[in-house]
């Protein structure tokens, strides 16, 4: 998701080098002004969230239904974000 993320801030010449600044900017740029639907910013701050407690916090367990939530929204937010993508390409050769 944070590749996409990524590559979705390059199509507007946004680069950031640490997540946080990448899931504002998102938010700010794509799901604010609805030109990606809001939801995917909220599915990105989840797995943000998941991804900080498992890199950090090893006390705290991800739970199998959080883990296939996540992958279901994954699964979402590619989606959205590759049809952004193609579109931009499409008028951006």
């Amino acid at each position: 998701m944070f590749y996409l993320t990524t590559a979705s801030l390059l199509s507007i010449d946004r680069t950031f080098s640490k997540h946080s600044g990448l899931i504002s900017a998102f938010g700010k740029e794509f799901a604010a002004t609805e030109i990606i639907n809001p939801e995917c910013h909220r599915m990105l701050i989840e797995a943000n969230k998941y991804r900080q407690a498992s890199d950090y916090d090893f006390m705290n367990e991800v739970t199998d239904i959080e883990a296939k939530d996540t992958i279901t929204n994954a699964k979402n937010f590619s989606e959205e974000i590759l049809d952004y993508l193609e579109n931009w390409l499409a008028t951006n050769p």
